[in-house]
Formats: structure tokens, sequence, C-alpha cells
């Protein structure tokens, strides 16, 4: 009887183990090309021929080949819960969706694992419904997201005169790093936390934290060095997330899952370099006196959830949102790069010893708070309409509507600042007219549009040097001698708010 009993121990330990440890069998070489024909063949019922189906309708087979292969390569089916804890991390390290894509794996009990064939099926259905689901929400999200490549030919760009006193350089130098670690076997920590001492990911992060908009928390550069080591792993669970959303990883997933094409791509922008900073400069030249000196570099990376950035140090831009939308990129460089110039031209109050960032552009040391929250919209309105102006727009922009909401915002700042003294709304209102290519763009955009039909590009560089109410009375100047619409025009209130404004320069 102990003999017997001892027997059945060891066999339901060694079963135990057996489970534990030893990867199920399903009798199909997910290593090598399979097609649909053969999972509908293995499927022994009803519903998991149903879920095949709908697995067929969600993915392409190299797709369906990709996710298959990843799950077999899983050590355990139970690692697949695994996805709930980097979900976690990637929100814990600044790279979470902040609500706009919903936490697919918080109830990590509902994930299926993959034990046996079946539960394979519905594990792959699963993630496909996830991944599918992730493409709608970032489709129609306002970030204006391309989620795949156009085979865009390269424009025939337009150049005039530049100004001899005006420099640009282009660095992909961050772009062929990250290239070259995704095509690594694998990376070290080290790795990651090397390519992330680079002044460019420093700034960049630097610039999202300033921002004021964005909530916690915010990524610090040992959070990016994890996310690019992740991004670079050839580990199945993180190939996996990789393959559910472009945006994980802090975008940098965008960058692995089309690496080929983003090569190509490089390689584009990089035997047309010359060309594309001859574009931007002379379009950037029609509007700046000639005494202006500027010498820049433009540097290429990866940021979720933002287009391009500007600090007093260095000037950066997204490249995985524009892909091969040239267009689009070229305006939003020429945009960013005038910020740039924007830094040397417009006066900076005395207090502030001279310094040249943006916060101190918009900053003038008013005695009344309220005065200096005014001339803060007021200088953000100007910077960002000046440089949307002189970087162009989208054809598909809805001006008047854009204008006439930044319009009342900024009426709505003045009512709360001065009315009603709730700086905390204004503080949510400038947030919200700035926001996105938001609102002030528009206005300000009309503005230096206003401007230059009647008194010439040129106009604009001297209003910039001169500061933000120079720029508005001029513009209040063109319409009350013009023929333009009510609707366009300031109220009273504000052009006197304007004027006590003025009276401290």
């Amino acid at each position: 009887m102990k003999k017997i009993t001892f027997i059945l121990i060891l066999f339901s330990l060694h079963s135990f183990l057996f489970c534990q440890n030893i990867k199920p069998k399903y009798d199909i070489d997910f290593d090598n090309k399979w097609e649909w024909n053969q999972l509908f063949d293995r499927a022994n019922n009803e519903d998991t021929f149903k879920d095949i189906q709908k697995l067929k309708r969600i993915l392409s087979i190299n797709n369906a080949r990709f996710v298959f292969y990843q799950l077999s390569r899983l050590a355990h089916p139970k690692d697949i819960k695994e996805l709930g804890e980097i979900e976690k991390n990637q929100s814990k390290w600044g790279g979470g969706f902040y609500g706009i894509i919903p936490a697919h794996f918080s109830n990590i009990g509902s994930i299926p694992q993959p034990l046996d064939f079946n539960n394979l099926i519905k594990t792959a259905l699963y993630l496909a419904e996830v991944r599918s689901e992730n493409y709608k929400f970032i489709s129609n999200s306002n970030f204006d997201y391309p989620i795949k490549f156009s085979n865009n030919k390269f424009p025939n760009l337009t150049e005039s005169r530049i100004s001899p006193n005006l420099h640009l350089e282009l660095d992909f130098s961050v772009i062929e790093d990250l290239l070259k670690i995704f095509n690594k076997n694998k990376i070290t920590f080290e790795d990651a936390q090397h390519l992330v001492s680079d002044k460019i990911f420093s700034e960049m992060l630097k610039h999202r934290r300033e921002l004021g908009y964005i909530p916690e928390p915010l990524p610090d550069s040992t959070d990016l060095a994890r996310f690019i080591f992740h991004a670079a792993s050839k580990e199945p669970l993180d190939e996996i997330w990789k393959w559910l959303n472009p945006w994980n990883d802090f975008c940098l997933s965008d960058l692995y899952v089309l690496q080929n094409e983003y090569k190509t791509l490089l390689k584009t922008l990089m035997s047309h370099n010359q060309t594309i900073t001859n574009h931007i400069l002379s379009r950037i030249s029609l509007f700046l006196p000639d005494d202006i000196y500027f010498s820049d570099r433009l540097s290429f990376a990866v940021n979720w959830g933002i287009r391009s950035w500007t600090t007093e140090n260095t000037l950066g831009t997204n490249i995985v949102q524009f892909k091969d939308d040239y267009d689009k990129m070229f305006r939003t460089l020429t945009h960013e790069t005038f910020h740039r110039v924007q830094l040397k031209l417009c006066p900076v109050d005395s207090i502030r010893n001279n310094k040249r960032s943006f916060e101190d552009l918009v900053y003038h040391d008013f005695p009344a708070k309220e005065d200096q929250i005014f001339y803060e919209t007021l200088s953000y309105i100007m910077l960002e309409g000046t440089a949307t102006f002189v970087g162009g727009i989208d054809d598909k922009w809805k001006e008047k509507e854009k204008i006439l909401e930044g319009k009342r915002l900024l009426e709505q700042i003045v009512h709360e600042v001065y009315a009603e003294h709730n700086f905390e709304n204004s503080a949510k209102l400038l947030n919200q007219g700035l926001k996105s290519n938001g609102p002030f763009y528009a206005l300000g955009y009309f503005m230096s549009k206003t401007i230059v039909k009647e008194l010439g590009e040129r106009e604009i560089g001297l209003l910039l040097k001169e500061g933000c109410i120079s720029f508005f009375k001029k513009y209040i100047e063109i319409l009350d001698n013009g023929t333009y619409t009510k609707d366009l025009k300031f109220s009273l209130y504000i052009i006197e708010k304007m004027n006590k404004v003025n009276a401290f320069f």
C-alpha cells in the first residue's frame, strides 16, 4: 500500500513539473510558413472553427503567422499574463495613453492562455481584437497620426533667395542609432542608456516636462532607456507588445515594426539634405530683416504624442508622426525652425538678463499678475501664429472656424483674468488654445496673413522685434481701415486692456 501511495505521489509530482516546464505542442510548425486551411483542418470543435474564421477576417496571413510564431515561442502559456505587467510599467514610466486608448490588460484573468490548440486560437483572437481596436483608436484620434507609409515620391521643393546669415543642419544620427540597435539580436540595458545620454533626448524630455499640459508621470532618461531596451528586444512578449500598438514603448514600436520603411525614408531624406534645408531657409528668409544671424541643427527623433519641439538649446522633430508625408513634414520643420529664429528676434524683459527661452519671450515684469497673464497669452498667439503662417497650413484646415474659436478663447481668458481673477481657469484656457495646433494657432495665423497681405512678408520680422503689442495693434489698425467683417475684430474691452499693458513699455 505504501509503495502504491509513493508511486502515485511521484506520478503527480512528475505531472506537475511536466505541466510547469514543458511547452504544449500544437501539431503545426509555426516556425515556417503555414496556410489558413491548416488551422481549419486542426480545429476539432465548432467554436474553434468559428474563432479561426473571425481571426482570418481580422488578420492578414502574415500578421497571423507572426502572432502564432511569437505565442509558440513562449516558455510557458501562463507567460501571456505578463502583458498586464508590461502595460502597467509602460504607464508608470510615462508612456501611457491618458485614456485615449484603454488599458486592455488590467484584468489579466480575462486573457486566454495558449494551453492547447483550441486555447491558442482563443489567445491569438484576443490579441488580434486588441490590436484592431488600438489601430481604430489611433486612426480616429486627434493626433493626425499616419498608421502606414503612403509610398509618396519626394516632392519638387521650391526655393528662392536665402539670406547668407541663415544656416541649418539636419541631424539624423538618433534615428540611425535606433535602427542599428533594432538590427542587433540582443542589446543590454547599458546600450540603451548610452544612446539616451545623447543631448537630443535630454532636451526632448525637458520640453515634454515643461509643456505644462501633459499629465504625470513624465518619462526621464532611465524610463526612455527602458522603452528603447524593450523596443529592441526579440523576446516573444516584447515582440507581441510592439505588434499590438505602434504607440507602445513611447512610439518606438512604430519605428521597430516598420524599420525597413524607415530605413528607406532615412536614405531619401539624407540624399535630399541640402534641398530640404534650402527650402526651409528660403521660406524663412522672406520674413526676416537681413541683419538677423541664425545657425542651428534640427534633429530627428521619436517622441510619443509630440510632433516637434523647440528648447533654448535644441530643435527636434518626431519622424514617426510624418512617415513619408513630406508636405506635412516640411511645413512642420519650417514652423519649428522659425520658432528658433523667434528666440533671436523677439524682445526679452531686462529682468531676465537676456535669457532666450520661450518662457522669457512671453514674460514681462508687470506689477499686476493679471497683466502678465494677458501679455503671455498675446505673446503665444503671436509666436505660434507667425510660425504657422511661415510654415504653411494643410489645405483641409478649417481656418474660419478655428479663428473665431481662438478669438472667443481670448475673450474668455480676459474675462477670467480681469473680471473673475481666476488664474487657474485662465491657465486651462491657454492650454486649450495652444494644445495640438489649437485655436490660437489659427487666430495668430490669420493675423499674420492679414498683415502680410497689406504690408508684405518683411513686416512679420519687424513686428516680432517690437513684440506682441505692436503685432496686435498693427492687426487692429488694418482691420479698422479695411472692409473686414465685424466677427474678426477684437472687442473694445480687449483693446482697452491692450492699451493699458502697452503703457508699461
